[in-house]
């Protein structure tokens, strides 16, 4: 049975977080904008703890400046730059967020159903994001609707590669034991699905917060037009 939009045929779906299945504005406006007004007194807070420190040897490293490394680390913020060590930083800052209940997570409506619909039907969502794999479990463990982490069977980060590059889906492909073609993508990024679909994989392209379709992919405009059957999933 076809799986999703001309033709795709797959064995389990893949879903970028921002943008996708949780509101890109959502998360730039709270959680990181949470992150740069906290980062500079929560280092302080947390000065000597080794998971901490580990990472900020990473980042100095990678830094390369005599600039103090707080400066550093919140322009990086500014200009949404995916650095594996910054996001677990921001995954320890999310954990003590959640733990004050300073923060929640979000994911749109649709997608909630849809995910709980393909668990149900057999098909297994795994998620891709910038955030730590941490980060995106509690993210979604301390969401309004509950603790919604048993829904995915696996969190994929930076470890993987950037979410532009084909050889990061290769990678989730194996990882996965699958053949990339058993994948399908759902982003918002055309980038993203450019990279994953040169790796192999199978990609729809989520319409969300007014970003542009892209006439090279198939598109939905919400997982509502998703529905799973018989242990798969066709769109409407």
């Amino acid at each position: 049975m076809s799986l999703f939009p001309a033709g795709i045929d797959a064995r389990v779906v893949l879903v970028n977080i921002e943008g996708a299945i949780s509101s890109r504005s959502f998360l730039l406006s709270t959680v990181t904008c949470y992150a740069r007004q906290r980062l500079p007194k929560f280092l302080a807070q947390h000065a000597g703890e080794p998971a901490l420190e580990y990472a900020l040897t990473k980042l100095r490293g990678l830094a390369g400046t005599a600039e103090p490394l707080t400066a550093v680390l919140l322009r990086w913020l500014e200009e949404g730059r995916d650095v594996p060590a910054l996001q677990d930083i921001q995954g320890f800052m999310w954990d003590e967020a959640c733990g004050d209940g300073a923060l929640q997570g979000h994911i749109y409506p649709d997608a909630l159903a849809a995910l709980r619909r393909w668990r149900a039907a057999g098909v297994h969502p795994y998620a891709f994001a910038s955030g730590s794999a941490h980060w995106q479990a509690q993210f979604f463990r301390h969401c309004p609707e509950g603790d919604l982490s048993g829904l995915f069977g696996r969190h994929f980060d930076l470890a993987a590669g950037l979410k532009t590059s084909a050889t990061s889906y290769a990678a989730i492909a194996a990882a996965l034991r699958l053949a990339p073609h058993d994948i399908c993508v759902f982003s918002d990024t055309p980038s993203e699905l450019l990279a994953a679909r040169s790796a192999g994989l199978s990609v729809v392209q989520v319409i969300r917060d007014a970003n542009a379709p892209d006439a090279r992919f198939s598109q939905i405009c919400g997982f509502d037009e998703v529905a799973a059957r018989s242990g798969c999933c066709a769109a409407t």
